[in-house]
């Protein structure tokens, strides 16, 4: 599939000051996730860039096509425990809302559920990471046929700081994240878009826009063999 990601900086009046974007080619093999970029600011990259791109993605092709079974087999278990570590703070999630079924709505031609969670004022974070539970309330929509999301949507309801106070999201700021069905097999995040408002090390200020759309999705065969792109 290919992404495209376009960042603008605004002013203090909301009006946009600067613009870039990115476009890139994105796809999984062994589990992994590589991209490659194609395009900057609407334009191709020079001869110069395309040659970096390319020996970059080479290397990690090369890198992986040299693991045995095994060795990959155990970074992938690795990497799955790490993952669980990781949201293990997530188990809170239960307890630290209060839910509200909404009207059911229709998105994408799909039902869904339509649910409302605000934190519960009584909670107590257990986990250091779910203390930013409190911070925000959201949406979620959920495809009734799949049991699988399809929409979230977050807000930041209070200031929120990151590492130690080196950065802060002022309230307000927006987070929406959607999914789509692709060929009735596996669900596939289809655009993200943030609205923020930061402080970076208590100095500088930055309010800004991120969009992020994912298209042109391809169905990558099993038995389709890895070529290095000198190759191609």
């Amino acid at each position: 599939m290919a992404e495209k990601s376009v960042e603008k900086v605004l002013d203090s009046s909301g009006r946009v000051k600067s613009s870039s974007s990115k476009t890139k080619d994105i796809f999984f093999i062994h589990g992994d996730r590589y991209s490659r970029l194609i395009e900057r600011d609407g334009k191709p990259l020079s001869a110069e860039e395309e040659k970096k791109e390319k020996e970059r993605f080479e290397k990690r092709l090369a890198e992986r096509n040299r693991e045995t079974e095994a060795q990959r087999n155990k970074r992938l278990a690795e990497r799955e425990k790490r993952r669980q570590q990781e949201r293990e703070f997530l188990k809170e999630l239960p307890e630290a809302f209060v839910f509200k079924l909404l009207p059911d709505e229709t998105i994408g031609g799909r039902a869904v559920w339509t649910i409302e969670a605000n934190p519960r004022p009584d909670y107590k974070a257990r986990a250091s990471q779910a203390k930013i539970f409190t911070k925000f309330r959201g949406k979620l929509w959920i495809d009734k046929a799949e049991y699988e999301w399809v929409k979230v949507e977050l807000e930041s309801i209070d200031t929120v700081s990151f590492g130690f106070f080196l950065a802060r999201l002022a309230k307000g700021a927006h987070l929406t994240v959607e999914q789509t069905r692709l060929n009735d097999e596996v669900w596939l995040p289809k655009h993200v878009n943030i609205r923020y408002d930061a402080r970076l090390a208590l100095l500088k200020h930055q309010a800004g826009e991120v969009d992020e759309i994912m298209y042109n999705f391809k169905k990558f065969q099993t038995d389709s063999r890895i070529l290095s792109v000198t190759e191609q």
